[in-house]
């Protein structure tokens, strides 16, 4: 038996905090976004497409899988808000607020059918995206993968539920395909610190890199 680790054939990130905004691997700015879309998003959406679109670039996927562990909580809030004072929603934010919105939209920038899924699983998001990247390409259903993640900081109203310790907003998407496992790879640890920390050795290692570790099983 083969054990078999995910390799990163590309990868775009940005961190954002109070302090500024910075831009790793082959990330472009906003405006690869066209400007009329881009005005109608949210803040996760906008940093979720543009990481996305970024590794897009060199050409299409067939699987897109999108991670985020609270989406786009943002224009979430401020539709609960309108709810509260009894006002009428938006259904143009609406459409942003459900969780597969980021994929659709870089689908239709685009102009393709990418085929996509959206998931959250709490502290591991991330990791539970890599193991649905896993997955797919074990059964040989794609040639690569490419896996974005996307989460913010929680917003004051939330605060008391926020446990994670990285205070930046944290965008990342990587091209993956399957490669043998050996000494280089690394575990990935939970949350947006855990993404950072994925960043930080994606900025060390040029990109090279083998993906290990995780609550799931990486051999086939």
């Amino acid at each position: 038996m083969r054990n078999y680790t995910l390799g990163v054939q590309q990868w775009a990130a940005v961190l954002q905090s109070p302090d500024g905004e910075r831009v790793f691997g082959e990330a472009g700015g906003e405006d690869i976004i066209p400007p009329g879309v881009r005005r109608r998003m949210g803040k996760l959406e906008r940093l979720a497409v543009r990481v996305m679109l970024s590794v897009l670039k060199s050409g299409t996927t067939s699987e897109l899988i999108f991670c985020s562990r609270y989406g786009n909580l943002e224009t979430l809030t401020a539709l609960l808000r309108s709810i509260g004072v009894g006002e009428p929603m938006s259904p143009m934010a609406f459409s942003g607020s459900v969780h597969n919105a980021a994929p659709g939209m870089v689908g239709q920038i685009r102009k393709e059918k990418i085929a996509h899924t959206a998931l959250a699983g709490g502290e591991n998001t991330l990791r539970a995206g890599l193991a649905e990247a896993y997955a797919r390409l074990a059964a040989d259903r794609c040639p690569d993968v490419i896996v974005a993640y996307a989460d913010l900081p929680l917003a004051d109203v939330y605060a008391d539920f926020e446990n994670d310790p990285a205070p930046a907003g944290v965008g990342l998407a990587m091209r993956l395909i399957l490669e043998e496992a050996g000494s280089a790879a690394v575990e990935v640890m939970p949350g947006r610190a855990g993404a950072q920390a994925l960043i930080e050795q994606l900025r060390v290692c040029g990109g090279v890199l083998a993906v290990g570790g995780g609550p799931w099983s990486m051999s086939a």
